[in-house]
C-alpha cells in the first residue's frame, strides 16, 4: 500500500509532466522532425526494386547500387535514404 507522501508527490509529477510535454510544446508546423535513419533487409530492398538477389549483389560490386551495411556475422542492410535515391536516379535518366 502506498504511504501519505508518495501520494502526496504523485500529483506533483503528473503535473509537470503535463506541463512540461502538453503546454510547452510548438505548433506542430514549428516542430523540426529530422528524418530517421532506417534500415532494410535484403528481401525488403528485392521487394523494393524488382531485382534478383544475384543481380543486386552483382549491381552492388559494380558500384551501380548502395553498398550494404553489415549489421551482423550473417546479416546485412541498406540505408532506405540511399534505396530511395537509387529509384529516384531511375526516373531521372541515371544509369542503374
Amino acid at each position: 500500500m502506498a504511504t501519505p507522501q508518495s501520494r502526496k508527490n504523485a500529483p506533483e509529477f503528473t503535473r509537470l509532466v503535463v506541463d512540461d510535454y502538453g503546454g510547452n510544446m510548438p505548433a506542430k508546423n514549428d516542430l523540426h522532425v529530422p528524418q530517421q535513419k532506417r534500415i532494410e533487409r535484403m528481401p525488403s530492398v528485392l521487394a523494393r526494386v524488382q531485382l534478383s538477389e544475384s543481380e543486386l549483389r552483382r549491381r552492388i560490386h559494380k558500384g551501380t547500387f548502395p553498398k550494404p551495411l553489415k549489421l551482423g556475422p550473417r546479416a546485412i542492410g541498406f540505408l532506405s535514404s540511399e534505396v530511395d535515391a537509387w529509384l529516384d536516379s531511375l526516373t531521372s535518366g541515371g544509369a542503374a
